[in-house]
């Protein structure tokens, strides 16, 4: 009996090693994907490995201990791509928070800058035009998110602008004024004389 299913055991065994060869192959192709892991089809190709995974699964059985560590490699390595792009997208996400934060802090000085009565105008334009070059600074390109925070800008800009034309107008109103003053005090004296 021995002899009889030797040839066939030592079939077995020679499909079973390259099961898992191939299950092998499948788990260097995971690993090699880690390094990939951004690429825009990297999780389909991950996914197209563990439909290959299964239908080797099904094909041929490998011992219960052989099976389950090739499928603990295997698993971590799909796993690693996954928690890569997780990591990355994550670590972008919290890049816009903080820029976004940047932004939102300009326009609250920009906002404080047009309320603050006792600024000089020249100060007025210097810390405008600061905030303005922080501003072109920390937004970079252009971002639809960021569409409202853009309207308070520039909404902030304008009540600083306003502020600085509404100062200029009253100046000039003024010297109109003491013009027109010392006009009539001349025309009075005129008449006196």
């Amino acid at each position: 009996l021995k002899s009889a299913v030797a040839p066939l055991r030592d079939a077995l065994a020679t499909a079973r090693d390259q099961a898992k060869a191939g299950r092998q192959a499948l788990i260097d192709e995971a690993v090699a994907l880690g390094a990939k892991a951004m690429d825009r089809d990297a999780p389909s190709q991950i996914k197209a490995l563990q439909a290959k995974w299964q239908e080797q699964a099904k094909a041929l059985s490998l011992a219960q201990r052989d099976e389950r560590t090739l499928w603990e490699q295997f698993r971590a390595a799909c796993d690693a791509v996954f928690t890569a792009r997780h990591a990355k997208r994550k670590e972008e996400d919290g890049r816009k928070h903080e820029n976004r934060r940047a932004l939102e802090d300009v326009c609250a000085e920009l906002e404080r800058l047009a309320a603050t009565p006792d600024q000089s105008d020249q100060d007025l334009r210097r810390l405008s035009r600061d905030l303005q070059e922080r501003w072109k600074q920390q937004a970079g390109g252009f971002d639809p998110s960021r569409h409202a925070l853009e309207a308070r800008f520039k909404q902030a800009r304008t009540a600083v602008d306003a502020v600085l034309s509404a100062r200029a107008r009253s100046r000039e109103a003024a010297v109109w004024q003491t013009l027109a003053a010392k006009e009539r005090l001349c025309e009075d004296l005129d008449r006196v004389v």
